[in-house]
C-alpha cells in the first residue's frame, strides 16, 4: 500500500535518531572508501591491464547489479536475524571473499591466466552476492534513521559524506597507480580495501533496529509487491528507474574504458578523471541538500538525468585534443556523467521513500533494488557487447565505435527524460518551475538562508535569519517562514509577520494571517491586520471587521485602514462609531485615514465631530484635515501647501493668494476673489428661506487673539481675512461655497457650508486656511470649465493634476508650479 503521509513516521526518538546518523555516516565514511579499492573502476583498470576483453570487463561489472536478486535470500533471514544483525554478517563476509581477488597477480604472474580470470570472477561473485544478501537492510535502516521533514536533506549529505572518501581514495590511487605500476601494486590497495571493509561492518553493530519490518514479513514481498505495481505512479517510477539504472551502469563502467582506449589516458590519470567525478558526487549532492526538501525530490530527478544526458554530448563529439583541452573535456564528462547518474539514483530513492509506508520498506525496497540491479546488469553487459560488435565493424574508427556508443546512451537519456516527467509531484515544485529556481541567484540564496534559519537556535539569530529571508523576496522561504509564527517567542514571530510584507501570498500565509487576527490580541495581531490589506488579502475582510470591537486599539486602529483598503464599504458605519466614541489619537487618525480611502464624503460630519475632542493632539488634527481633503480629492495639491503654513503660515498663505490671482487673471473671471472677498451681499428671498437657520448677521466672533476688527478686513486680502477668522470673510466663504454648490452639483460643498457656523471653524486656524484653499482651488477650476464651455458637476484629483502641482512642488510657490 502507498501512503504519502506515513514517510515521516519513525521508532527512534529524535536523540536516537540523530546518533544513529552521526554512527551510519561514519559507516559510510569507511565503507565507501573501502569500496572504491575493491570495485568500480580500478578493477576496471586492473582488467584493462591484464588485456581483458569489453565483454568480460562488461560481466564483471554486472556484478555488481546481481546482489541485488540476493536480497530475496536475506529477506527470508531477516525473520531470524534481524536487519542489523545480518547487515553486519553480509558485509563482514563480502570483505572476506575478496581476498582471492588479492592474490589473482600471483596466478598471472605463473601463467595461469584462466586461474586468475576464475579468482576474479569468484571474488567478485562472492562479494556481489553476499553484498546482496545484506543490503536487504538497506531500505528499513535508511527510511528509519532518515525520517523527517529534512529527509532530502539527510539523504544528500550522505551523498556528499560518501563523495569525499571517492575523491581522496581516487586521488590517493592515482598516486599509487603512477608511472607503470606492477599488479602488485593493485593487490596492496584491494587488501587496504578489505582492512577498511571490515572496519565499516563493526560500526553496524551499533546501529538501531528499524521498526515495522514484522508487518512487511507477515504481509509477504509478492502481495506488497502487486499492490504497488498496481498504482501507475509506482509502476512509472519504476520503468523510468530502470532505464536510468541501465545508463548508470553503462555510463560508470565504460567511461573509463572511453578515456583509456581513445584517448590513450595511462591509469594514473584515469583515475585522477574519476577524483574529478568524485567531485560531481559531491556537487551533486551539496545542490540537493539545500533544495531537494523545498523542491521536491521529482524535479531533481528530472534534473540529473538531463544533466547525464548533457554528459553524453561532450563524449558523442570526441574532438581530437591533447594538453588541457583534452583534460578539460574528460574532466567535464567525467565531472557531469557522475554528478549525473549518482543525482538520479539518489533522487530516485527519496522520491521512492516518499511514496511508500515504512511497512513496505523491506519488500518494496527489495523491488527498487532489484529493477536497480536489472537495469545495470543490462546496461553494463549489454554494453560491453554493444562495443565488442562495433569494434569488429572495419570501417569504424575507435573514435567512431564510442561516439555511436554515447549516441545510443543518449537517446536513452531522452526516452528516460520523457518517463520521468509525467510522474506525480508529491508536493514537489513543477520541473520548469525548480530549473527557474535554480538558475536564480535570489532563490538560491534564500535557500541558503533557511537552511541556516534551521540550525539557528537562538532568538536574536533566528530574528536575524528572517530579516535576511524577506529581504530576499523569494516564494520559496514562505514554507519555513510561517511556521515560525508557532514561535513562544514574541519577537520572532515579530519578525516572521513582518517578513511576509516582502514575500507574495499565498494560501498558506493568508491562513496565518486569519490565525493572527483571531488568536494574538495585545501582541501581533495589529500587525497581520495591516499585513492583510497592505496584500490586499480579500478572506481577511470578516476577521477585520470582528476586530474593530476589540479592546485591543492598535488592532482597532489597524483593521480600519486594512478594511479601507479592502474596499469594504460595509464597515464604515462601524469606523464612524469609533471614531466618535474614541479619544486615543491613533484610533482617530486611523479611522480618518480610514474614511479616506474609502471616499466616505457621507463622513464629513463626523470628521468635524472628531475635531471638537477635548484636548485633541494637533496631529491628530492634521490628520483629519488631510483625510477631508482626501475627500475633496485635493490631497496630493493641498498637501505641499499645508506643510508650508504649518512651518510659515504667512508664506503658505501669500502662495495661496498668488495662486488664487493668477487663476483669476488666467480665467478672465473674478469669480474665486469675489467669493472669498469680505462683503456682505443681499440675498434672494428663495436663498435666504433655504438657508434661512443660517445667521449671517455678524455676530460670530473669532477666537481671542486671531481675527482683527471687521473694519480692518477692508485692508487685508480675502485668504488672510479668512484665516484670521473675520466674519465677513466667514460669511463669504460660506455664499462661496453655495456658488460652488449650485456650479457642480457637489453635496459636499453643502454640508461644507452648513458647518461654516459651527464653533470649531472658528476656533481652529488650520481649518479655516484649509477652506479657504478649497474654496480658492474649487472657484478656479469651475471658472475655467465655466469659460471652456464644459458643464463639470465635479472634480477629480486627476483633472486637478492638470494644474502641474505635485507633491515634488512642496518646497515651491504655489503659482509658480500651477498651470491652469
Amino acid at each position: 500500500m502507498l501512503d504519502h503521509n506515513d514517510m515521516a513516521r519513525t521508532g527512534l526518538t529524535p536523540l536516537a535518531r540523530r546518533r544513529a546518523r552521526k554512527t551510519f555516516n561514519l559507516f559510510t565514511v569507511f565503507n565507501t572508501y573501502s569500496y572504491f579499492l575493491l570495485t568500480g573502476n580500478i578493477i576496471t583498470l586492473f582488467l584493462l591491464r591484464i588485456e581483458a576483453s569489453s565483454t568480460f570487463i562488461g560481466l564483471v561489472a554486472s556484478m555488481i547489479y546481481v546482489s541485488f536478486f540476493f536480497m530475496l535470500v536475506g529477506r527470508r533471514l531477516v525473520a531470524r536475524f534481524g536487519v542489523v544483525r545480518l547487515f553486519a554478517a553480509g558485509w563482514t563476509l563480502r570483505y572476506l571473499m575478496m581476498i582471492p581477488l588479492v592474490f589473482s597477480p600471483v596466478a598471472i604472474a605463473a601463467g595461469r591466466v584462466s586461474l586468475a580470470y576464475g579468482m576474479i570472477l569468484f571474488s567478485v561473485v562472492g562479494f556481489q552476492v553476499t553484498r546482496g544478501v545484506g543490503l536487504v537492510a538497506n531500505s528499513p535502516l535508511m527510511g528509519e534513521i532518515s525520517a523527517g521533514r529534512d529527509r532530502g536533506g539527510f539523504l544528500a549529505r550522505f551523498q556528499t559524506i560518501t563523495a569525499v572518501p571517492s575523491l581522496v581514495a581516487g586521488l590517493s590511487v592515482a598516486w599509487l597507480l603512477g608511472g607503470d605500476p606492477p599488479l602488485g601494486r593493485y593487490s596492496m590497495l584491494m587488501a587496504a580495501g578489505i582492512a577498511l571493509g571490515l572496519c565499516a561492518a563493526w560500526l553496524i553493530t551499533h546501529l538501531p533496529e528499524p521498526g515495522g519490518v514484522s508487518e512487511g514479513i507477515a504481509e509477504g514481498m509478492v502481495k506488497a509487491a502487486r499492490s504497488a505495481l498496481a498504482d501507475f505512479n509506482f509502476r512509472r517510477l519504476i520503468v523510468s528507474f530502470s532505464v536510468l539504472a541501465a545508463l548508470s551502469g553503462a555510463v560508470r563502467t565504460f567511461l573509463v574504458v572511453y578515456a583509456r582506449l581513445v584517448y590513450r589516458q595511462g591509469d594514473s590519470t584515469t583515475m585522477l578523471y574519476t577524483g574529478v567525478g568524485s567531485t560531481g558526487w559531491g556537487v551533486m549532492g551539496f545542490l540537493a541538500r539545500h533544495v531537494i526538501d523545498r523542491l521536491g525530490a521529482k524535479p531533481m530527478l528530472v534534473f540529473y538525468t538531463a544533466v547525464l544526458l548533457l554528459s553524453t554530448i561532450p563524449a558523442i563529439v570526441s574532438p581530437a585534443l591533447s594538453g588541457t583541452a583534452l583534460i578539460l573535456h574528460l574532466g567535464l564528462v567525467f565531472f557531469l556523467a557522475t554528478m549525473g547518474y549518482t543525482g538520479g539514483e539518489y533522487a530516485a530513492q527519496t522520491y521512492f521513500f516518499s511514496l511508500i509506508a515504512p511497512r513496505d520498506r523491506l519488500n518494496l525496497g527489495i523491488v527498487f533494488f532489484m529493477t536497480l540491479g536489472v537495469g545495470g546488469i543490462v546496461g553494463s553487459l549489454f554494453g560491453g557487447m554493444i562495443l565488442d560488435s562495433l569494434a569488429g565493424i572495419e570501417a569504424l574508427s575507435l573514435t567512431w565505435q564510442f561516439r555511436l556508443f554515447f549516441g545510443l546512451l543518449a537517446v536513452l537519456c531522452a526516452l528516460c527524460v520523457r518517463l520521468m516527467v509525467p510522474l506525480q509531484r508529491l508536493g514537489a515544485t513543477s520541473t520548469l518551475g525548480a530549473l527557474s529556481v535554480m538558475l536564480s541567484l535570489r532563490d538560491m540564496r534564500a535557500i541558503t538562508l533557511l537552511h541556516r534559519l534551521d540550525r539557528t537556535t537562538t532568538i536574536s539569530g533566528q530574528q536575524r535569519m528572517i530579516q535576511a529571508i524577506a529581504g530576499s523576496s523569494s516564494q520559496l522561504a514562505l514554507a519555513d517562514i510561517v511556521p515560525m509564527l508557532n514561535s513562544p517567542s514574541f519577537a520572532v514571530r515579530n519578525e516572521a509577520l513582518e517578513a511576509l510584507v516582502a514575500l507574495p501570498i499565498d494560501k498558506a500565509v493568508t491562513a496565518a494571517l486569519l490565525r493572527e487576527i483571531q488568536e494574538h490580541e495585545f501582541t501581533t495581531a495589529h500587525i497581520a491586520a495591516r499585513i492583510a490589506g497592505t496584500k490586499e488579502v480579500a478572506e481577511a475582510g470578516p476577521a477585520l471587521r470582528t476586530a474593530l470591537h476589540s479592546e485591543d486599539y492598535l488592532l482597532v486602529a489597524k483593521s480600519m485602514v486594512a478594511l479601507a483598503r479592502l474596499n469594504d464599504g460595509q464597515s464604515i458605519p462601524e469606523i464612524e462609531r469609533r471614531l466618535e466614541e474614541t479619544a486615543n489619537p491613533l484610533v482617530i487618525i486611523h479611522a480618518a485615514t480610514a474614511l479616506k480611502l474609502l471616499g466616505s464624503r457621507q463622513s464629513v460630519p463626523v470628521l468635524f465631530d472628531a475635531l471638537r475632542k477635548p484636548e485633541l493632539p494637533h496631529y491628530a488634527a492634521d490628520e483629519i484635515i488631510l483625510a477631508l481633503a482626501g475627500l475633496l480629492e485635493i490631497e496630493h495639491w493641498f498637501y505641499p501647501l499645508y506643510r508650508t503654513y504649518l512651518a510659515n503660515p504667512e508664506e503658505a498663505i501669500e502662495q495661496l493668494e498668488d495662486y488664487q490671482l493668477e487663476c483669476s487673471f488666467s480665467a478672465g473671471d473674478r469669480f474665486t476673489a469675489r467669493a472669498i472677498a469680505p462683503r456682505k451681499r443681499q440675498r434672494s428671498a428663495q436663498t435666504a428661506k433655504r438657508r434661512g437657520k443660517r445667521s449671517r448677521d455678524g455676530k460670530t466672533q473669532p477666537a481671542a487673539g486671531e481675527a482683527p476688527p471687521s473694519g480692518a478686513a477692508e485692508a487685508e486680502s480675502a485668504v488672510a481675512a479668512l484665516v484670521q477668522g473675520v466674519p465677513e470673510a466667514i460669511s463669504g466663504a460660506a455664499e462661496a461655497l453655495y456658488e460652488l454648490e449650485q456650479r457642480t452639483g457637489d453635496a459636499l460643498f453643502r454640508a461644507l457650508e452648513e458647518l461654516l457656523e459651527d464653533a470649531v471653524v472658528h476656533d481652529n486656524r488650520s481649518l479655516r486656511f484649509f477652506l479657504a484653499a478649497a474654496i480658492v482651488r474649487f472657484g478656479c477650476h469651475t471658472d475655467q470649465a465655466a469659460g471652456s464651455g464644459s458643464n463639470t458637476t465635479g472634480t477629480s484629483e486627476t483633472d486637478l493634476e492638470k494644474d502641474g502641482s505635485s507633491e515634488a512642488a512642496s518646497s515651491s510657490n504655489v503659482s509658480n508650479t500651477t498651470n491652469d
